[in-house]
């Protein structure tokens, strides 16, 4: 990838900044069809309008499987990626269980197919259903200034869906209006602007976690609060809009969520062990305290953003590139359940709560 950082203008209205919008749409088999097709209308209108009203210059890209069907799309506007290659079924040995089968990418993967991809200073991550209003670049060209240390996230506005509704890319005009109508409330995170100099210590920090389940959105967060110097999470505004008030397929299939949980919790350990000079890859262990010194890791890793040729910076390339991160494969029946069984009988693969 390219340096980036330092060529945003400053000024007011972001003009001259260079911002690169990554999300990973969902195969065309996955069905929610009319969804992605108003994610990319969004998209694509937000990105000219930006170009029309002295905004940020926006690339727009998905990453995706190169095996599976895309929705359709221009693909000289919104461009793939290079092919995700890794998913989480694979890497957490999910066959062990009696579930579906779900590709979910790394959202490392996701970052650092955007980063090779192109070399804008900022980089936008949002999940494949949430839109944007046509707004929304200009804003937070404006928030983040140009300064590499600063970062946003946009919580979204709940466009309610009546039983069976639906709407589509036809009616964009009534769902801006709906989403600049609807209030607010929905607290979870699920759209990121950030400096592309964050990028390889965010890949470092989300290592292990995967998108689709929770706690995606919080680690993401977690990740920025720790990374970026000046993190601000925009809420009550009216810059990004989700089509109805749940979240698709969440709340399925637990082990996914379970795992991704357990994930953010080694990736988590692992960053501070690294940023603090250590070789990486130690488990929790229960009753340890890695955390102790997450603030100091946090810390660091902020020097190591605002000077990227330095010593630490340079390490944490070194270790994306080289080590081969082993993601930690767990046993046929996981901890959680063997407890779990203990307690309540043979239920098996019944939802805990998670830990």
């Amino acid at each position: 990838g390219g340096g980036g950082g330092d060529s945003g203008d400053g000024g007011g209205r972001g003009n001259g900044l260079r911002m690169a919008h990554v999300v990973n749409l969902l195969p065309l088999a996955a069905g929610h069809h009319s969804d992605q097709e108003v994610t990319i209308a969004s998209l694509v209108n937000a990105r000219d309008y930006a170009l029309e009203n002295d905004g940020p210059s926006v690339e727009l890209f998905s990453a995706e499987f190169g095996d599976e069907e895309s929705v359709p799309r221009d693909t000289s506007v919104v461009k793939p990626t290079a092919p995700l290659q890794r998913s989480a079924y694979e890497l957490y040995g999910l066959q062990n269980f009696d579930i579906k089968k779900k590709r979910l990418p790394l959202i490392a993967d996701i970052l650092a197919s955007v980063y090779e991809e192109s070399d804008a200073e900022y980089i936008v991550y949002s999940n494949s259903d949430i839109g944007l209003q046509p707004e929304f670049y200009n804003f937070v060209a404006t928030s983040v200034k140009g300064d590499p240390m600063k970062a946003v996230a946009v919580n979204r506005v709940e466009i309610p869906l009546g039983k069976g509704q639906e709407y589509t890319a036809e009616s964009m005009d009534l769902i801006y209006q709906l989403g600049r109508s609807n209030p607010q409330l929905h607290k979870g995170y699920d759209c990121f602007v950030f400096s592309r100099r964050l990028v390889p210590m965010l890949r470092l920090y989300l290592r292990s976690s995967f998108v689709g389940y929770p706690p995606i959105g919080q680690v993401f967060k977690e990740a920025l609060d720790c990374i970026a110097g000046d993190f601000r999470v925009v809420k009550s505004k009216h810059y990004t809009f989700h089509l109805g008030a749940r979240n698709g397929g969440w709340g399925e299939e637990t082990e996914y969520e379970f795992y991704n949980r357990k994930a953010a919790r080694q990736g988590e350990a692992d960053f501070v062990d690294i940023v603090m000079g250590g070789a990486g890859g130690k488990a929790l262990v229960k009753g340890s305290a890695p955390f102790t010194n997450k603030d100091k890791a946090c810390k660091r890793a902020k020097q190591a953003v605002e000077n990227p040729h330095g010593e630490l910076a340079s390490r944490i390339e070194t270790e994306l590139k080289a080590r081969s991160f082993v993601f930690p494969k767990y046993p046929t029946k996981p901890e959680w359940q063997v407890a779990y069984e203990a307690e309540h009988g043979e239920l098996a693969l019944a939802s805990p709560e998670p830990e």
